[in-house]
């Protein structure tokens, strides 16, 4: 409620920036919020779905990230200056904090994965079966505040989470460099500019579907090395990373693994000015990506952990 309230605030404040410095303040401020609105909905989307079904919940939530873009370009065609598309595209979160933030409920695995790492008793009915719930209360691991941490420094304590870390930054680092370079070189063609970006848009929503059957078909790690090759995969990676890391740290993980694909995207602008070889540079990265991806483990069909006990007690 509070990002989406600040989105709107600095998009709206924006629109009045009297010079480019306060324009860039404004656009810093802003990114704060815009991002955690986008992994605390994807967040909210797959855990409340059994681990069965959370590749198709976690490939469903970008097709509405998709049909955004492509409303996004009918309202850029409509507003066609800066100031008045700022103001069109700002409203969108207060839309969503009226129409929707209300009717959704706190994940009951969250819930019990803060109360975890703030060393609390739950109390919960005997049908609920949470593993990391039951495995610390089996072994007295409650105050262990290592075991049940939420923060990044207890990611990179943990050996297992530390790996998985580093990996994931590096390949959605690398992917976002392709994902974005495709999407930003549409510049290069001498073609109307909003009407590329709907094409682009319609051209990936396919995927999705596609995606998911060959998620449940042939799992994330393989997925994830034979589609770097040619588009990035990086809607994959943030099905991945939830399902690699704990409750606890699942934002948090998400959030780094996002924060490294910004940069990647930030790059990205700098290669698409190279004319003929940007297509040189995404197949490099794809592949260095790709290599990536052989290090980390597969996670279909496999429980989602709530603590960073559960996690370690579930690979022994």
């Amino acid at each position: 409620m509070v990002v989406c309230a600040l989105n709107t605030i600095f998009g709206c404040l924006t629109t009045f920036s009297p010079n480019y410095w306060i324009y860039v303040i404004l656009r810093f401020l802003t990114s704060f919020s815009t991002g955690g609105v986008g992994l605390c909905a994807f967040v909210f989307a797959i855990e409340n779905i059994g681990p069965t079904k959370c590749g198709i919940a976690g490939m469903s939530t970008f097709y509405f990230f998709s049909i955004g873009i492509a409303i996004l370009s009918a309202v850029a065609y409509v507003f066609q200056t800066w100031r008045e598309l700022y103001i069109a595209s700002s409203i969108s979160s207060i839309l969503f904090l009226i129409l929707v933030i209300p009717f959704l409920s706190e994940s009951p695995r969250t819930t019990f994965g803060v109360l975890l790492a703030l060393g609390k008793k739950v109390e919960v009915e005997e049908e609920v079966k949470i593993e990391a719930l039951t495995l610390a209360y089996k072994n007295n691991s409650l105050e262990n505040k290592d075991a049940v941490g939420g923060f990044i420094v207890d990611m990179l304590r943990s050996p297992i989470t530390r790996i998985r870390l580093i990996l994931m930054v590096a390949i959605s680092f690398f992917c976002a460099i392709v994902y974005y370079g495709l999407s930003l070189n549409v510049v290069n063609l001498d073609t109307n500019l909003d009407m590329n970006v709907v094409l682009n848009v319609v051209a990936e929503m396919p995927v999705y579907g596609i995606t998911v059957i060959l998620l449940d078909k042939f799992g994330r790690k393989p997925l994830a090395i034979g589609t770097m090759w040619f588009n990035g995969t990086y809607k994959l990676l943030f099905i991945y990373t939830a399902e690699l890391f704990p409750t606890v740290v699942k934002n948090t993980a998400l959030g780094c693994m996002t924060q490294a694909g910004q940069i990647g995207a930030i790059l990205s602008q700098v290669v698409v000015v190279l004319e003929r070889l940007p297509f040189v540079v995404f197949a490099v990265c794809g592949i260095v990506g790709g290599m990536f991806a052989f290090y980390l483990p597969e996670t279909l069909n496999q429980p989602l952990y709530d603590t960073f006990f559960g996690l370690e007690a579930g690979l022994v």
